[in-house]
This record gives structure tokens, sequence and C-alpha cells, in this order.
């Protein structure tokens, strides 16, 4: 639940700060696939358990059995009849991204996405940032180029954001033998990498305050939400409670917004 109102407040954002129409049922429908996307992982990691999942979760997975059937009915059922209010190019465009997203949790050829060689933290971007910038933005009159500087913009705060989640798994990582960054290169060069990510988000986010596409005040929120995700990436390398990574990495896109909203009362 947490993650799917990330990725709907992540998308809002784009609304609030190009001045465009928000389109509910869209929004609508990132929520409850989100939702039922990732209660059918879980289910599915009960009744045939991967090599990623830890006893002690499996088991908190076998309490919540009946909660995550439950979900995945009701989030499945508000998906597709969301899914049918779009217009045929978001439907088009959704079948694509949807494609990626399941295949990344569920083998559909034998293997997981996932479980390609440091494959995962770009497919996340990419999806992610896909359906909060090209998707929203198609309906808009907002010119190509600047279209595709945001999409760049969100995939590198996105990728960023995946760094942390790889250096938090590093050990259980090397012991299945996953290559990611952090295993590959070290934690250091991994948040370096993060950083450098966000120094490209941060730079694409002042052209377009210069050239008026995200308002002073707004534009400001952005460059602040985008030194805080700085911040607390590189203080992801010495965290080890859960709970920053689940709970406050995965929490940015919310932060990010609120900062966006703040701006506009202020």
């Amino acid at each position: 639940m947490h993650i799917a109102l990330s990725a709907t407040l992540f998308i809002l954002q784009t609304y609030i700060l190009l001045n465009i129409d928000i389109d509910f049922h869209y929004l609508a429908f990132i929520f409850s696939s989100t939702v039922f996307l990732y209660a059918l992982h879980n289910i599915l990691g009960i009744f045939t358990p991967q090599e990623d999942i830890i006893r002690d979760k499996l088991e908190t997975l076998r309490k919540m059995k009946a909660l995550l059937s439950t979900m995945i009915i009701v989030f499945g059922l508000i998906s597709a009849y969301t899914f049918f209010q779009l217009s045929i190019n978001e439907i088009i465009a959704i079948i694509f991204f949807a494609f990626i997203s399941v295949w990344y949790v569920i083998p559909l050829f034998g293997k997981r996405l996932r479980d390609y060689p440091i494959i995962k933290i770009f497919l996340v971007a990419l999806v992610w940032a896909a359906i909060a910038t090209l998707i929203p933005l198609y309906k808009s009159d907002i010119e190509l180029t600047t279209r595709i500087a945001i999409f760049i913009e969100k995939y590198f705060f996105v990728f960023a954001l995946v760094i942390p989640f790889d250096i938090r798994d590093i050990e259980y990582d090397c012991s299945l033998k996953v290559p990611t960054l952090p295993n590959k290169f070290g934690k250091n060069k991994a948040i370096l990498f993060a950083v450098v990510a966000l120094l490209i988000s941060i730079s694409i986010a002042l052209v377009l305050v210069k050239k008026d596409v995200y308002s002073g005040k707004q534009g400001i929120a952005v460059l602040f939400g985008y030194f805080l995700t700085m911040l607390l990436v590189v203080l992801s390398k010495n965290k080890k409670t859960d709970y920053y990574f689940t709970g406050i990495i995965d929490g940015l896109p919310i932060i990010n917004l609120l900062l966006v909203l703040l701006s506009i009362f202020i």
C-alpha cells in the first residue's frame, strides 16, 4: 500500500508541476494495479517460494494469506475497471509496461527479469519514470523535447532511489551470486552512482525552471526534494533497519509531492 501510494503521488506530482488536467482514472489504476501486483507477487511466494524470500518473511506471508488473497481480488477488480476507462493510447502503453512489471516479479519464461545481472535497477527506473511522465503527458501540448527531459529527470531520480536497496541487500545478493551495482563496484561507488544520477536530475530540473516549465516556487521545491533525496541516499550506506528503506526511501516521492504542495501555499 505504501509503495502504491508512493507511485501514485509520484505521478500526481507531474500533473501538478505541469498544470495539466489530472486523470483520476489513471491514478486509480496505478494505485490499484500496484497493490494487486505486489499482493500477487507475495501470494505466489507462499506457494512457490523463491530463494530470495527469507524464512521470517515467508512465515509472515503465510499468516497474511487471507488478506493478500482479498487484496488480489478487490484491487484486481478495481484495476480492471479503471483500465478500461483509459484511452486506447494509454492502454497500449500500459500493456507494454505492465508486461515488464509482471515479468519482473513472475518467471514468465523460466526466469524473472530481476534475476538477470544488474538489470533490475534499469527496469525499475524505466517503468516508474514512464508511468510518471510519458503516459500522463501524451495528451498535453508540451513539446516533445521537454517531455523527454522530464522523463530523463525522473528516470535518474528513481535510479538513485533503487541503489540504497541494493546496498541493504548486498550480503544476501552476494550469497545468491546476484550481480548488483554495490556488490560489483562496492558501496562507495554505488553511492557515487546515485549522487551522479541525482545531479543529472537536478541539472535538468534547473533547466526546466529556467524555461518556466516548472514555476519558481515549485521548481525550488523540486530541487530541495532532490537534495534531500541525495542526503538520505548517502546516509543509507550505514543504515541497517528496514524501516529506513521501506519507510523513508520508498516514501521519498510522497515527501517530494508534499514539498511541491507546500510551495503552492507559501
